[in-house]
């Protein structure tokens, strides 16, 4: 890789003019036109890349984003990582990636993170922030969350509006007949917050979860699935169960779909079945699922713009779209 050394040679003026061209300080100098646009021209003819490592030590801007990844298990999140990776490349910067376990904060992969002095942090996922550093959430930084809503201002929040969400998933059940509701879910943020929302707005329209069959299991994800199929199954007496279940993740419905399936029952047939995220294995499954589908790609791409200084910074909620498709069906008559 060329060094600004090489640079000043093949550009016949000194290393500090190269230094101040790069740095972006050429016009404080009074250096040339000519000579910045020419040490430019060089530098991009030998693929220049500068140190960040100066840039730290000398209080610049690192063109570095720090990005907080709830899961890399969970489809959804690395459709967002991917957008986000293809933005920063696109406006000159770069991303560092560390993960959460369990969505807990962790204070030394973080304090690690902090250490290259990104200009601001991504948190790919709906976190409980109340339970996170506060040293971390009170300093002078942009942080901005793609994920759920969130009370903090500190915390600029890119996210789908969960309570439309829970809305056109109820209205979609109750069109088909359905009086009767189950969910089934896991023990992280999102899956409560999901399943809150559901119970509002199944009380909007004058129903409600039977106690029994409202499940957030300790397991997660697909382990959450297969453990809620179990629960529900326990229960022998099926003339009880509700007409329509909904999972509070695409990988959850899956799982619990394989899981009743294993013992006998078969979506919609016997029940109908519904979800959140629209993962691509969503309408590849059999049957395909009804599904909650959230613009991940845009949500990264607002979240970067605002870090490039292309958007406003705030808060933004987009509007979700119910994908109907196989696993929901008219509800039984009883």
């Amino acid at each position: 890789m060329a060094s600004q050394m090489e640079i000043a040679r093949l550009a016949n003026v000194s290393q500090s003019v190269v230094s101040r061209i790069l740095g972006g300080r050429a016009k404080e100098f009074g250096i040339a036109d000519e000579t910045i646009a020419r040490v430019r021209q060089i530098a991009d003819a030998v693929n220049y890349q500068p140190n960040q490592a100066a840039h730290m030590l000398l209080g610049r801007k690192t063109k570095l984003i720090g990005v907080i990844i709830r899961s890399f298990e969970d489809p959804f999140l690395a459709a967002v990582l991917d957008e986000l990776n293809r933005r920063a490349l696109q406006a000159g910067y770069a991303l560092l990636v560390v993960g959460l376990e369990h969505g807990e904060f962790n204070a030394t992969e973080i304090r690690l993170l902090e250490s290259y002095r990104p200009e601001a942090f991504v948190v790919v996922g709906s976190v409980d922030f109340s339970r996170w550093d506060e040293s971390f959430l009170r300093r002078e930084r942009t942080i901005i969350q793609i994920g759920s809503p969130v009370a903090d201002p500190r915390v600029i929040t890119c996210g789908t509006d969960e309570a439309a969400a829970a809305r056109l998933i109820v209205q979609h059940l109750a069109a088909l007949g359905h009086r009767s509701f189950g969910i089934v879910g896991d023990a992280t943020t999102p899956s409560r917050l999901r399943a809150n929302a559901l119970k509002d707005a199944l009380r909007e329209r004058g129903f409600s979860v039977a106690l029994p069959y409202a499940y957030l299991s300790e397991a997660l994800a697909t382990a959450a699935g297969a453990d809620g199929a179990k629960y529900f199954l326990h229960d022998a007496d099926r003339a009880h169960w509700p007409t329509a279940i909904v999972a509070t993740g695409d990988l959850i419905a899956l799982s619990f779909l394989r899981g009743i399936g294993d013992a006998g029952l078969e979506v919609p047939r016997d029940l109908s079945l519904a979800s959140y995220n629209d993962i691509e294995l969503a309408a590849l499954s059999r049957p395909s699922l009804t599904t909650i589908h959230q613009p991940v790609r845009r949500l990264a791409a607002t979240a970067m713009e605002m870090i490039t200084a292309t958007g406003e910074r705030a808060s933004i909620l987009l509007p979700p779209e119910l994908r109907v498709r196989e696993s929901t069906a008219a509800a039984i008559a009883g």
